[in-house]
């Protein structure tokens, strides 16, 4: 009869067949789906990384956050800073602009009456000279004029006065004839004023200004006599050309006017016949009072109105005050002040008095050296022309005249300061007059006046505090780095450790090594808790301070049974561990013990490399296997193999488990030998495996002392030694326990019973009936990875 048994030993075949792809379950085939958990992680340990996985990304972002807040604290600081030192830097320029202001604008205010009254106290002087003497109007003249007149220049701070009679069309001829008459004047003056000059600048100064004045004179015309002697007649100007004066009057002629230039044509120029002066003046005339007119920018030589009237502003300033000035530009006003025959009720205006207002003067020598960029801006109101504004800049006490326009910066606009309408000249009760203005200065800061103040300081301030938090934040970084390092160099260890650790003992027994645990005393069942970093070297190697006694009696028995020991021996110093043991009965379990047939024959004739190298190549791809099918191994010895199911987890079909686990071997035997070649040589594809399974309650548990290691006690360890050692190379032998629970589990075509028996020595000689696997499917595939459809992926086939 043909059974499938071996006809030799080596006469084994394997076949792989159709193993699938990706799944998302672990499945092994023709397995229950209880089983499903068996391949699963441990909780435990998941739970573990889930919590470490938590750990690690709340640390993360506590750190991101904290860098964040120090980002956030060292730019709100730094910002702070700036805004602080630049809003001081504001304040110290708004004060300063508002003290530069006010002084302005004060010295405007408090002196424009000042320089009117003073104006007016002159045209008082004439009316009451003209009183005193004999002379009557429009023939008067004002002895010493030169000398009257220098005072009241410097006082009102204007440009030149001009004294105007009216000349009507009967009083013309004598007119005439008497300014002719009374000429002498203009020399006097002339004199007065030379002299004063050569005393200030010396004669050869004032030679050349004289000279310059003479040149000066060809921008009035060629019409004009330059030998120092009056326009006989009243005239007018045509163009560049002097005419005399046809119309039928009133007429008012140029007389006396100061300071002196070494221009005499004009005298008897008709004012009244001028566009910048006709209006204004008849205004004064008819109202018979004070008015401002127009203001005129001179420099603009193409406006009729104004043309030729430069050279004269000049003539003037080079003499005003100590002399050397000159027109720079920008606006210039005529006031007219009318004059009275008398101080009477009815008073009646003779002559008009005429003062040329240069404004820049105004506004110079005001402020202190050191303020810069304030600007002014001058505008009036007419009643008759459009208003007008120019605008100024003032540096220290010189200012210069911008343009016409107001050209401030309106940023500045709430820092405005203004003198009000009015300033110069009041507007109320003044209303009526035609061709009157009343003038306004408003004051701003500028750019230029604030860089003065806004320097880099807020800026090295706010730099600093930043350089600060940031160097900080560097050493916080540095430091927390460090720490990282630090903590993945721990990491790496107790990893590393924990993997050693992992190799002798399982996630539950590790779990009750390191954790706290309650420990009953074999004496009175108290109860103590242990700290957890301590735990494992004390769980190791606990002992418990309590002895026990042994009685003389006892000792005397002993020493007459025991040899000769040492004198230092003291029975006296046993001691037994008072805590519970770290063991555990597991009912259901089966047991793989392997051996390498032919392994000491061939390791004697190899290098101890050669034999560690076939040990951990064959032996780590067992541990794979058992890693990825649910099986614990529990340790090798020599070239032995010992891995058990069904602990330190239940596992309902262990028995299963072992016999896939125990195909996959053999498969794994046969390719690392094959590979294993070229490299150990052709005796290394002789060797082969001989495995054991049986199938019963086991012991297992720590021996805590020095080397300690997870162990297994019991018959069914034993029992499975005898399967193995008994077997026979390239084969599965299992007890007739494990086959019954492969029957149970649907998996009775697997094993065949074997002929033979074997003794079970140190069993009280119980009788064995093996089993060999004849046909088993080795479904191996990790969790999560593989799922094997056929039920023949590997057959192991024997003949009988």
């Amino acid at each position: 009869m043909a059974e499938r048994v071996e006809s030799d030993d080596s006469s084994m075949s394997i076949f792989l067949d159709d193993i699938e792809g990706m799944d998302d379950t672990c499945i092994f085939d023709d397995i229950i789906p209880e089983e499903e958990e068996n391949c699963l992680e441990d909780p435990g340990e998941q739970r573990k990384f889930k919590l470490a996985t938590k750990e690690t990304r709340n640390v993360l972002i506590l750190r991101i956050a904290v860098s964040f807040v120090l980002l956030c604290g060292a730019l709100g600081i730094s910002l702070t800073v700036f805004r602080y030192s630049r809003e001081n830097e504001k304040q110290a320029f708004e004060q300063a602009f508002a003290d530069s202001s006010r002084k302005l604008v004060d010295h405007f205010l408090l002196n424009a009456k000042r320089r009117v009254d003073a104006i007016n106290n002159l045209a008082t002087a004439i009316t009451s000279h003209a009183l005193s003497s004999p002379d009557r109007w429009p023939f008067v003249t004002i002895p010493n004029w030169e000398r009257r007149v220098t005072g009241v220049l410097d006082q009102a701070q204007i440009i030149s006065l001009t004294l105007m009679p009216i000349v009507t069309n009967e009083t013309r001829p004598m007119w005439e004839t008497y300014s002719v008459y009374k000429q002498e004047w203009f020399l006097e003056s002339m004199t007065v004023r030379r002299e004063e000059q050569v005393a200030l600048k010396g004669e050869d100064t004032v030679a050349r200004d004289e000279a310059e004045s003479l040149t000066a004179l060809e921008a009035v015309g060629d019409g004009l006599d330059k030998t120092f002697r009056i326009n006989p007649s009243i005239y007018r100007i045509d163009g560049l050309n002097a005419a005399p004066e046809t119309t039928d009057g009133p007429y008012l002629p140029v007389w006396q006017f100061a300071p002196s230039i070494p221009i005499s044509d004009v005298v008897n120029f008709n004012t009244l016949s001028h566009p910048s002066y006709a209006l204004e003046a008849a205004s004064c005339m008819a109202h018979q009072t004070t008015v401002i007119g127009r203001a005129f920018d001179f420099s603009n030589e193409t406006n009729p109105e104004v043309a030729g009237r430069k050279a004269f502003l000049n003539l003037f300033l080079n003499r005003w005050r100590n002399g050397g000035n000159d027109y720079e530009d920008g606006p210039v006003s005529d006031l007219y002040l009318p004059i009275f025959n008398d101080f009477s009720k009815d008073k009646t205006i003779v002559g008009v008095l005429l003062a040329n207002v240069y404004w820049q003067i105004y506004f110079s020598d005001v402020l202190a050296e050191n303020a810069h960029g304030v600007v002014a801006v001058l505008e009036n109101q007419c009643l008759g022309p459009p208003s007008q504004s120019f605008t100024y800049i003032i540096h220290g006490e010189k200012a210069r005249y911008v343009g016409a326009g107001d050209l401030h910066d309106v940023q500045y606009d709430y820092l405005e300061a203004e003198t009000g309408f009015g300033a110069f000249l009041p507007g109320e009760g003044r209303e009526g007059i035609d061709y009157n203005c009343i003038y306004n200065v408003r004051v701003y800061p500028s750019n230029e006046m604030q860089r003065g103040f806004f320097t880099n300081t807020p800026y090295v301030f706010a730099g600093s505090v930043l350089v600060v938090f940031v160097f900080t934040s560097l050493i916080f970084l540095t430091y927390d780095r460090c720490v990282q390092r630090r903590q993945r160099v721990l990491k790496k260890t107790a990893e590393d450790s924990n993997e050693v650790l992992a190799s002798f003992f399982p996630p539950i027994v590790r779990e009750r090594l390191f954790g706290p645990q309650t420990s009953a005393t074999l004496s009175d069942s108290s109860t103590t808790r242990r700290s957890s970093s301590t735990a494992m070297s004390k769980s190791l190697t606990r002992r418990s301070s309590t002895s026990f006694s042994v009685s003389n009696k006892h000792t005397k028995r002993r020493q007459s049974s025991m040899p000769e020991l040492s004198p230092s021996y003291d029975l006296e110093e046993v001691v037994v561990d008072d805590s519970l043991p770290i063991a555990d009965l597991y009912e259901n379990c089966t047991v793989f013990f392997a051996d390498i047939a032919g392994f000491t024959a061939w390791s004697s004739k190899r290098q101890p490399g050669e034999v560690f190298k076939l040990l951990e190549t064959l032996y780590g791809s067992f541990d794979r296997a058992a890693k990825r099918m649910g099986v614990f191994k529990v340790e090798t010895i020599g070239d032995c193999y010992l891995c058990v199911t069904g602990l330190p987890s239940p596992q309902v079909l262990h028995a299963v488990i072992m016999s896939r686990f125990s195909a996959r071997c053999l498969v794994e035997m046969t390719q690392v030998c094959n590979k294993l070649v070229a490299l150990l040589g052709e005796e290394t594809a002789t060797l082969g495996l001989r495995i054991g399974l049986h199938s019963g309650p086991v012991t297992a548990g720590v021996l805590r002392n020095d080397k300690s290691r997870y162990q297994l006690f019991g018959d069914t360890v034993n029992t499975a030694a005898r399967m193995e050692s008994n077997g026979q190379k390239g084969r599965i032998q299992i007890s007739q326990q494990t086959a019954d629970l492969l029957r149970e589990a649907g998996k009775g075509d697997w094993a065949r019973p074997r002929k033979g028996q074997i003794e079970a020595k140190g069993q009280d000689l119980e009788i064995l009936l093996p089993f060999l696997l004849l046909s088993i499917q080795v479904g191996d595939a990790p969790c999560n990875s593989f799922h094997i459809r056929s039920s023949n992926d590997i057959q192991l086939e024997y003949t009988i």
